[in-house]
C-alpha cells in the first residue's frame, strides 16, 4: 500500500514538474538558462523524482522487509517535502506572474500540504543505524567498510561496537553508584573503584576503557594541534635592517 500511495503521489508529482517546465521554456525561452536558480530548482526536483523512485523500487526490489520501512519512510518524505519547496521557490520566482498564479494553482491546488520528516521518523532510522541490525546491514552492504582502526570508517564502526559491548558494564557502575557504594568521582576513577570492589571485573574494565577511548577518538573532529595551520614566516636579514632604519 505505501509504494502504491507513493508511487501515486510520483506520477503526479512527475506530471506536475513536466508541466512547470514545458510552461517555463515557451514563456521563458532560450533565457532561461540564464535563470539559473530556476533551471537549478527544476534540476533538483527531477533528481529528487528520480532519488524517491530508487527508493521505492530498492524497497520492492528486495523482498519488502517490515524493518526497512522507517528507512523508506524516511527517505520519500523528506524528498516530497524538498520538491515541495523547489517547486514553491521556482512559482515564486517565475517572472511572468499571472503564469505564476495559475501554476500554483494546478501544482499546489490544496496548498502546500507536504511537511517534513518528523523527529519520531527520524528516531526510528538512528535506532536502526546506531545498532547492529539486519536493517543496517542489508542497507550497507557493498559500502566500503574497512576493519582497520587507522582508516576513520573502520575506527567509527569499531566504536559503535565497542560502545554497545560495554553498555551492561556501565549499567553495573551506575547500579553500584546509586547504591552508595562508590566513593570516589569521576568516571576513570569511579570504574577502576568498582573493580577493586569486584562489581566488574578486570576485562570488564578493560572493555570500558576501550569503548571509552574509541568514542572520544571518533568525537575529536576538531581536535587540532593548536599551531594548525600558522606559518612561519621566513625573512631575510635585510627585512631587519630596513625596518630598523625606518
Amino acid at each position: 500500500w505505501l509504494g502504491t500511495l507513493w508511487g501515486g503521489n510520483i506520477r503526479f508529482t512527475a506530471a506536475m514538474w513536466n508541466a512547470i517546465a514545458f510552461v517555463s521554456m515557451f514563456v521563458i525561452g532560450g533565457s532561461l538558462k540564464r535563470k539559473e536558480k530556476l533551471s537549478a530548482r527544476l534540476g533538483d526536483v527531477l533528481s529528487l523524482l528520480y532519488l524517491s523512485s530508487c527508493a521505492l523500487k530498492f524497497y520492492d526490489q528486495r523482498g519488502r522487509q517490515t524493518d526497512e520501512l522507517p528507512f523508506l519512510r524516511w527517505a520519500l518524505y523528506d524528498s516530497a517535502f524538498k520538491i515541495q519547496v523547489a517547486m514553491d521557490g521556482i512559482i515564486d520566482n517565475f517572472p511572468n506572474r499571472a503564469v505564476a498564479f495559475v501554476l500554483r494553482r494546478l501544482v499546489f491546488p490544496r496548498g502546500l500540504t507536504l511537511i517534513q520528516p518528523s523527529d519520531q521518523m527520524g528516531h526510528e532510522v538512528a535506532a536502526l543505524l546506531i545498532q547492529p541490525s539486519a536493517a543496517r546491514s542489508r542497507l550497507i552492504a557493498g559500502m566500503y567498510l574497512p576493519t582497520n582502526e587507522a582508516d576513520l570508517m573502520g575506527k567509527l564502526e569499531a566504536a559503535m561496537h565497542a560502545v554497545i559491548a560495554a553498555e551492561p558494564v556501565d549499567a553495573k557502575v551506575r547500579v553500584a553508584q546509586k547504591a552508595g557504594r562508590l566513593a570516589t568521582h569521576g568516571a576513570d576513577a569511579q570504574f577502576e573503584e568498582a573493580m577493586k570492589l569486584s562489581v566488574i571485573s578486570e576485562t570488564e574494565l578493560a572493555l570500558w576503557k576501550r569503548a571509552r577511548v574509541l568514542q572520544r577518538e571518533v568525537i575529536m573532529v576538531d581536535d587540532f594541534d593548536r599551531h594548525f595551520g600558522k606559518q612561519e614566516r621566513s625573512v631575510s636579514p635585510g627585512w631587519h635592517q630596513a625596518e630598523a632604519a625606518e
